[in-house]
């Protein structure tokens, strides 16, 4: 089984989501997910030397993320039709 960080997941999931759907009404939302986002880095790449879990979790957490991209493109092209 490939090992995936459950706290990158979740962190670009959330990074991703508050930037786009949110436009940066909530700065402090993204500040706080930045500086998490960096603590995470800090203690899986140099603490517990673990940046193959980082990275895989990096990448689940945005394929998780990009559907939603999609279907909001497709929602904001479909009420500009109509």
């Amino acid at each position: 089984m490939i090992p995936f960080s459950g706290h990158a997941i979740i962190l670009i999931f959330y990074l991703a989501h508050q930037m786009i759907n949110n436009r940066y009404h909530h700065p402090i939302r993204i500040l706080i997910g930045v500086l998490v986002f960096i603590v995470t880095i800090i203690y899986k790449f140099f603490i517990w030397n673990d940046p193959t879990t980082f990275l895989l979790g990096g990448i689940l957490g945005f394929v998780i993320w990009f559907p939603s991209l999609v279907y909001r493109v497709k929602k904001g092209k479909k009420a500009i039709r109509s």
